[in-house]
């Protein structure tokens, strides 16, 4: 299996139908002028015969690339779509089909090869968390808390931390995490706000910023903000019993009244 471009094929068609036709029909009419109309029909009958034959083989050869290229893009959604292909279903292409297989297998491999790398380095953050000193959490740019030091996970505040699902708003909403991008990119030092909260900038291999490193330095934060946390805790549990007791309320004045059954002064008759 070859691979042409449609206008290519289609203006070699053309060509080669006009050359067929012209010397079948130059022949006929060279033949004619000579004496031999017989010969000149035949001549003629034949060209337009092969002339008929090449439009059917190239309309045939469309039809056939256009099916192989239908093929060539469900096997792409396919892979897409997260399925294996298989080289049984690339054999029909040829050549092709099997250097297609053979770059699937390479991006297959090397798609495998960076999951174990992302792993291994997940881990290695992981570790390097729990065994650094002082209360450290890692957040991507989207402020969400992908790891933490052990210390972190020991205080009172971070008691509620979920890695993946919690967000640095959470726990400082005042603080905000596109300022703070800002002035690493523009200084590419740690950026510092109250507290004292510092962001320091991880960088990926190509020099953009992809993580931050939050190093909680004082106590005092972490207690004060294990108080403000406790303090919407109960907030949040006392607008929940404040909810029920109100929907009692409302039950006991609009519930349904149960008849009590009435008593008679009169006393029976012996």
């Amino acid at each position: 299996m070859i691979m042409v471009k449609t206008t290519a094929l289609l203006a070699l068609a053309v060509i080669g139908m006009a050359a067929t036709l012209g010397a079948s029909i130059g022949a006929y009419v060279l033949s004619v002028s000579l004496g031999s109309k017989g010969p000149a029909e035949t001549i003629l009958f034949y060209g337009l015969i092969a002339s008929a034959l090449e439009a059917v083989l190239t309309a045939s050869i469309l039809a056939g690339g256009k099916r192989k290229r239908r093929e060539l893009e469900g096997l792409s959604d396919l892979v897409r779509y997260g399925g294996s292909l298989s080289q049984k279903r690339l054999a029909g292409f040829g050549t092709i089909g099997d250097n297609i297989y053979a770059i699937v297998g390479e991006l297959s491999d090397a798609s495998t090869r960076k999951s174990e790398r992302i792993a291994a380095l997940t881990g290695l953050v992981r570790s390097a968390m729990e065994s650094s000193e002082g209360a450290l959490l890692a957040i991507g740019l989207d402020g969400r808390i992908i790891a933490y030091s052990r210390e972190a996970a020991e205080q009172e505040a971070f008691a509620g931390v979920r890695i993946g699902e919690s967000m640095l708003t959470e726990f400082f909403p005042d603080i905000a995490l596109g300022s703070v991008l800002e002035e690493a990119n523009r200084s590419h030092v740690a950026v510092k706000r109250e507290g004292p909260v510092t962001f320091m900038p991880s960088y990926s291999v190509n020099g953009d910023i992809a993580h931050f490193l939050v190093s909680i330095g004082s106590k005092s934060v972490l207690e004060s903000l294990a108080e403000r946390l406790q303090g919407r805790r109960d907030q949040a549990e006392g607008s929940g019993k404040k909810k029920t007791v109100r929907e009692g309320m409302l039950g006991s004045l609009f519930g349904r009244k149960t008849k009590r059954p009435i008593k008679s002064d009169a006393e029976p008759k012996l």
